[in-house]
């Protein structure tokens, strides 16, 4: 398993969004019905991966992992669907052993 980073557009989306880009504004619409589905998609298969019902107008949807300081993530990108699972305990040492633990899965 590779851990990547990528810069995150977020920002740029926001403020396109807010000066009136309409494809902007057309994408964000776009995928936050897409996101709603899958949601929808969710509950109706009783998985209890969230209690979210209203989908993300970004390229992604987070959801919880059920343990602190770390979530999923689905992500729209150039090669289609993907997931990612994010660490993010404030305690280094913490955060260190659950990448070491998942390298060896």
């Amino acid at each position: 398993m590779a851990l990547v980073v990528q810069p995150n557009d977020w920002g740029k989306k926001v403020k396109a969004i807010a000066k009136g880009d309409t494809a902007a504004s057309d994408r964000a619409l776009a995928y936050q019905e897409s996101w709603t589905r899958f949601l929808e998609a969710v509950h109706d298969r009783k998985l209890g991966w969230t209690t979210s019902t209203k989908g993300s107008p970004q390229d992604w949807q987070s959801l919880p992992a059920g343990t602190n300081g770390m979530s999923y993530t689905c992500t729209f990108g150039r090669s289609g669907l993907s997931s990612e699972i994010f660490f993010q305990d404030p305690d280094p040492a913490a955060a260190s052993r659950r990448r070491s633990n998942m390298s060896r899965v």
